[in-house]
């Protein structure tokens, strides 16, 4: 399974989602085999594993229909391949499938009308574990998926950071600044996507963070997209005749000119919106549907999503325009700040508002931070509605068990015992560990050497880290909200590409309710100034 959205986590998930790949072929070295990594996708064997030392690699690359897998040796922070401004800088068009690989790059520099960082066409490949950053998707008329294009494929794109990216057309439009499908069928899961922009002229389906248009449907699951940018529509996602679906993400302070600041919907014939938290998205000062927008025969069904501080002049919460034909929309169990007042209905249209309804502050972590975790006492906790649990993911956007407590939580994240980090972990920097957990349980904090290939179940869960521990410490007691919050200043001596992996034991010893954290990996990248731009 490889879907945690936080990139320290990536390598551990995608190493076992790749493993039967690793294991099918030959394994070949750049520079070491071959001086070139384009050069060792044409002379490997489908079947082989290309590793990739640390460095940057001045190449745009074709996989040309090869099952090949190429990842990086020492992760995407220290490896890097740089378009140089001539095309799509990783291109699958000759029907690559799934054991086609691309893992573990810093994917940058690339400039094209489609896909400038990675194009996909009649293909399905593995796209996981790269922060792909800093393309643009431009054309004289046109630019489509600055991060990432697919044309009739089916990708999985998985624990991907895909940042900064930017599609737009000097004429005419610009869709998919992080992500743009068309006629496909992605897989867009745990990924980060942060800081996207399309600009569209004269269309509508811009899309700054994720565009789905014409006959796509995509499966968009535990993502966090935050501040992405559309003008003029869908900040974090837009989608036009095409039928996603949207689950377990964090929608978050993303921004559309005019119209759907966190989702836009036109000719969508069925949606379901189920499990997600929508925030502090905005439109223009002449927009609508802060949080989210839908016109023309929209079939949307919106339960267990939390929309609160979402901002805009005509239905900042959801506005449902009157367009060449009626929409409906159902919304149920979900935490929406001002209730029905927030909510904008033209006439024809209908909105069902059905039980389980709340509008009360949902009482997160640390939200100006991107911490969207719920409290232990808030009121989104076990007030879900169980059959809202999309029937394949009873997990939330994190991975933990969907269904902990009593209930369903409503809203991305279940609130369970959890240990995870903020912050970006270079020598001299200070991230944050917050762990989840009953208020008043004791913590003790684990540092293994390094992470068991295969799990040692115990009384409290699953031992992910090596045993025994580097060290362990006591670190006090969960506090009423619910989180412990534990500051850790990254020595200076650590040296850049290590991981650290750690777990935490929430709970005295012979309690029931007692258990193992997930395992989190930190792993220590280059300060701000020597990564790549």
């Amino acid at each position: 399974m490889c879907w945690k959205p936080f990139p320290n986590q990536v390598f551990f998930l995608s190493a076992l989602l790749l493993s039967g790949s690793l294991l099918s072929g030959a394994t070949h070295y750049v520079p070491d085999d071959y001086l070139t990594i384009q050069g060792a996708i044409v002379c490997v064997r489908s079947g082989d594993t290309i590793i990739v030392r640390q460095g940057t690699y001045l190449e745009n690359l074709d996989f040309q229909g090869k099952t090949v897998t190429v990842k990086s040796e020492s992760g995407p922070h220290v490896t890097i391949i740089d378009g140089n401004h001539r095309g799509s800088v990783v291109t699958f068009d000759s029907g690559e499938n799934r054991d086609s690989v691309i893992e573990g790059f810093t994917i940058t520099g690339g400039e094209s009308y489609y896909g400038a960082g990675i194009y996909c066409e009649n293909s399905a490949p593995t796209i996981a574990g790269n922060i792909i950053r800093d393309n643009w998707a431009h054309g004289t008329f046109t630019g489509k998926g600055g991060g990432i294009s697919c044309w009739q494929s089916f990708p999985l794109i998985c624990g991907n950071t895909i940042v900064d990216n930017k599609a737009s057309g000097n004429y005419n439009d610009g869709a998919g600044g992080g992500i743009y499908c068309s006629y496909s069928s992605p897989v867009i899961r745990g990924n980060r996507i942060i800081g996207n922009q399309a600009i569209c002229l004269y269309g509508s389906d811009t899309g700054g963070g994720i565009s789905c248009t014409d006959y796509s449907f995509p499966e968009i699951t535990g993502n966090i997209i935050v501040r992405n940018s559309g003008d003029p529509t869908g900040g974090g996602i837009a989608a036009r005749l095409s039928s996603p679906r949207i689950w377990n993400n964090v929608i978050a302070y993303n921004h559309a000119e005019s119209a759907g600041g966190g989702l836009y919907f036109s000719s969508v014939s069925t949606s379901d919106v189920l499990c997600n938290t929508i925030c502090t998205n905005t439109t223009g000062e002449e927009g609508s549907g802060g949080g989210i927008y839908c016109r023309d025969r929209c079939s949307l069904d919106i339960t267990n999503t939390i929309l609160w501080g979402n901002v805009a002049p005509m239905g900042p919460s959801l506005r449902i325009d009157s367009g060449e034909s009626p929409s409906w929309v159902s919304v149920n169990y979900c935490d929406i700040e001002g209730g029905q007042s927030s909510v904008s209905v033209d006439a024809g249209n209908t909105l069902h508002w059905m039980s389980g309804m709340l509008d009360s502050d949902p009482r997160f972590i640390d939200p100006e931070n991107d911490d969207f975790h719920l409290a232990w006492d808030s009121p989104c906790v076990d007030a879900g509605f169980i059959y809202g649990v999309p029937h394949d993911h009873d997990i939330d956007f994190e991975s933990d068990p969907r269904i902990a407590g009593g209930c369903v939580d409503i809203g991305a994240d279940e609130f369970w015992y959890h240990l995870y980090s903020t912050g970006s972990a270079f020598p001299g920097s200070t991230i944050v560990l917050k762990v989840v957990g009953h208020p008043g349980a004791p913590v003790k904090l684990a540092l293994g050497a390094g992470l068991l290939e295969s799990p040692v179940p115990t009384a409290y869960g699953d031992l992910l880290i090596t045993w025994p521990p580097l060290k362990g410490d006591h670190l006090g007691r969960i506090p009423p909200k619910g989180v412990l919050i534990l500051p850790y200043t990254v020595p200076d001596d650590c040296d850049i590409g290590t991981e650290h992996p750690l777990q935490a034991l929430v709970g005295p010893r012979g309690c029931v309710w007692t258990y193992l954290t997930n395992a989190e990996v930190i792993v220590v990248e280059p300060p701000v100034d020597l990564r790549s731009r």
